[in-house]
């Protein structure tokens, strides 16, 4: 589902860090790591994730209820926190404005993300909210990116803004404004969250969700055939998990099952491992946190059981689900989970 933007959209957008760095009373330090942020950071911090509210907003706005949106682009008083707000404070109708009757969290996603979800003090926090009344399915997550029609330009939000202010040619490389769109990737309930998510808890450890890669050319499956690599002959078995690094294998993920029959070719380094699939049957391997992946009878993979990033482990308790297994997850369409929001909203 994408949304178009309109240049206002992107003015607002840097209004409000401008304002929050002129006013004398909030922090100009980050929260994280204590530094001094310049104007620039405080618009970074900003820009994308309010041009993304405003695309929700928009989306719910155009599903046909006549209600409008009330986004914060208020300055809140040093010390008020309003971090678990949500984010469509109001709805306006023609009898005038009232609060919501449903919580919309929205956040940017990329394709990178293997999860999404919430941290575990999120989570509580929010449904301790009086919209919600402790009834989870009121909880709704947006997951939103933006997106340029023009993909020989960078999609870069503040960069689209400046070009349409500053008339100069070192900016041509960016996406025009009207270029850019919001794209809604999936919506997803607190409550198909909390029924079906991993907790991975503080000091765990960050795991990749795509274990099977892209299939082989022809050539290069027969140059890892023709190496003396140690074998091991799986046929409709718990497929074992042979991790690349030495960090120890997910316990979160439970069980993996191969569906048909496969050869693991596994070469061994000093620090690192490598393991292949040699698909001798056309067949699957299966798991409840990550969903389905299938194989074809003579093609090779790289089965990659391994973890991401230079620190994996994790700071937060988290509650998670597989992006890759939304699908399986969630069955309404992200246009008809728009319109039960802007319907009950």
């Amino acid at each position: 589902m994408k949304i178009k933007f309109k240049k206002q959209d992107f003015y607002r957008c840097f209004e409000f860090p401008v304002r929050y760095y002129l006013d004398e009373t909030r922090s100009k330090s980050n929260r994280t790591t204590g530094q001094q942020r310049g104007l620039g950071s405080v618009i970074n911090d900003f820009f994308l994730g309010k041009l993304i509210e405003i695309g929700v907003a928009r989306a719910i706005e155009e599903s046909g209820e006549g209600k409008k949106c009330r986004l914060d682009f208020n300055i809140h008083k040093q010390g008020e926190n309003h971090d678990n707000d949500p984010d469509i404070l109001g709805v306006v109708e023609t009898s005038g404005e009232r609060k919501p009757r449903l919580f919309v969290e929205i956040k940017n996603v990329s394709e990178n993300d293997r999860f999404i979800g919430l941290t575990a003090e999120q989570c509580n926090t929010m449904l301790e909210s009086e919209i919600i009344g402790k009834d989870s399915s009121k909880l709704f997550i947006v997951y939103a990116t933006v997106t340029s029609e023009n993909k020989g330009r960078l999609c870069d939000v503040f960069g689209a803004y400046l070009k349409s202010e500053i008339k100069d040619g070192i900016l041509d490389g960016f996406a025009d404004v009207d270029e850019i769109c919001l794209e809604i990737k999936s919506v997803i309930s607190a409550k198909e969250l909390m029924e079906n998510c991993v907790r991975f808890n503080k000091g765990s450890l960050f795991y990749e969700t795509e274990i099977l890669g892209e299939e082989f050319l022809a050539k290069k499956a027969e140059r890892i055939r023709s190496q003396k690599y140690l074998e091991k002959y799986v046929k409709e078995s718990t497929l074992p998990i042979i991790m690349m690094n030495d960090y120890p294998e997910p316990r979160e993920f439970g069980d993996f099952y191969l569906h048909g029959e496969v050869k693991l070719l596994v070469k061994k380094n000093d620090k690192s491992r490598r393991v292949y699939l040699d698909a001798l049957s056309n067949g699957s391997i299966t798991n409840h946190v990550l969903g389905e992946f299938k194989f074809k009878k003579g093609k090779m993979y790289e089965l990659s059981f391994t973890t991401v990033g230079r620190n994996p482990v994790l700071s937060r308790n988290n509650i998670w689900v597989a992006r890759r297994n939304l699908p399986n997850l969630v069955k309404d369409s992200v246009l008809e989970r728009i319109r039960y929001i802007a319907r009950n909203i």
